[in-house]
């Protein structure tokens, strides 16, 4: 190959990095990373799946949010009102968050804060934009289960005090949707917006 040959190769392949191969989220963000691939056999009912290998997501702080083999999932821990913004529950690229988020919603072994939470950083792990993971924490955190507290036996135990809310149109939608993307706010300001 002669020199002017590899001189244009390395230009070229320059630009691409420069242009077309930005991360979309700034690199110093870190969103945690998935252990293994969602590998799951759709049930009789057509809605749910069963996972047939262990998946997990690790998320900043280190914690390991596991969806074991043998969960049964079906992504309604997303309230049913976003699908027509975001798509049904196991499309797009939150696939993998809605599968941790739905086991997490499942076991209510954490407090429902920090597990609508977690679904936001998974939504951003697995390549879900910002304004996007920030309108589906919106949807989780107002619509989603919530559940409380409590000890027994010396052991906390969460039982659920809210289940899905699904008070939510698709104007009111629309304007969250747009504020979100004029503001860029912050995960505390979202948790403000009252539905």
């Amino acid at each position: 190959m002669c020199y002017k040959s590899l001189c244009y190769m390395v230009v070229s392949i320059g630009l691409i990095t420069l242009v077309g191969c930005q991360p979309k989220s700034n690199p110093k963000e870190d969103f945690g990373h998935f252990d293994g691939q969602v590998v799951a056999s759709w049930l009789d009912d057509g809605r749910q799946m069963k996972l047939t290998e262990d998946f997990s997501y690790i998320d900043p702080q280190n914690k390991k949010w596991g969806a074991p083999k043998d969960s049964v999932v079906d992504g309604a821990s997303i309230p049913r009102p976003f699908w027509s913004f975001i798509g049904g529950p196991f499309e797009g690229q939150y696939r993998k968050a809605s599968v941790v988020h739905d086991v997490a919603c499942q076991e209510k072994k954490e407090p429902w804060q920090d597990v609508h939470l977690m679904f936001y950083y998974a939504c951003r792990c697995g390549g879900v934009s910002e304004e996007m993971a920030k309108l589906m924490y919106y949807g989780v955190y107002n619509g989603g289960p919530r559940w409380t507290r409590k000890i027994v036996e010396g052991k906390p135990v969460y039982e659920l005090s809210a289940p899905f809310q699904e008070h939510f149109d698709e104007n009111q939608l629309q304007k969250v949707k747009e504020y979100i993307e004029t503001n860029n706010p912050s995960l505390e300001e979202i948790r403000n917006i009252k539905p």
